[in-house]
């Protein structure tokens, strides 16, 4: 099952979010279309090259608890470019899939590094590369919420990075995904080249 979870900022009282592609785009990062890595936002980054860089609203992740598979992490972010244009909306979202028997053991460091077939829907299908932690099932970038037309064919990507679980007990996930990736990303509004620096505080 999906459960809406809560993201902790430094400046704000911990706000609740909707699910990835319901969320309302409700502001804007300090540095406009240009965030930095680096930047003293306690939610981090998420772009992409093509078709144009995604605009850091605000955090929005989901974590799902269905019991004998791979627990998901998904961090997104919503792009709306132009406020007086309809229908020009989208988002973006690094997806991770691990191994259940991770959650609650206390901290965890992983590398990511896999190559990644992607569907127009259904399963994806990873090849590991040396350093690859076995713990991590699934890495991948998506794209949707826009108008473009639905995924023809399989895409692929190459993917490397660290998922951190700074904090790990039996009712809080806390850490920070550092995700790169080449080639394009999966669903619609195709872009190129992603790049994520995210932190997440997730109730369990």
């Amino acid at each position: 099952m999906l459960q809406t979870l809560r993201v902790s900022l430094r400046t704000l009282a911990p706000l609740p979010w909707v699910l990835a592609l319901s969320l309302a785009a409700c502001g804007n990062n300090a540095d406009g279309d240009n965030p930095k890595p680096g930047d003293e936002d306690a939610t981090g980054y998420l772009r992409t090259n093509e078709p144009s860089k995604v605009r850091l609203f605000d955090l929005n992740p989901s974590f799902e608890l269905k019991d004998g598979a791979p627990r998901r992490l998904n961090l997104c972010k919503w792009s709306d470019p132009d406020p007086t244009v309809a229908d020009d909306e989208a988002t973006a979202c690094a997806n991770m899939a691990f191994d259940d028997a991770v959650l609650g053991t206390g901290p965890k460091s992983f590398t990511v590094k896999l190559g990644a077939t992607l569907p127009p829907v259904g399963e994806v299908t990873i090849v590991p590369r040396e350093g690859h932690s076995p713990e991590i099932k699934e890495a991948y970038f998506s794209t949707g919420g826009c108008l473009a037309p639905p995924q023809q064919g399989n895409r692929t990507q190459e993917l490397s990075g660290t998922l951190v679980f700074e904090e790990n007990t039996a009712t809080r996930l806390r850490g920070r995904l550092e995700l790169r990736s080449t080639g394009v990303t999966r669903g619609r509004c195709p872009g190129t080249d992603a790049e994520a620096d995210l932190r997440f505080d997730l109730r369990r």
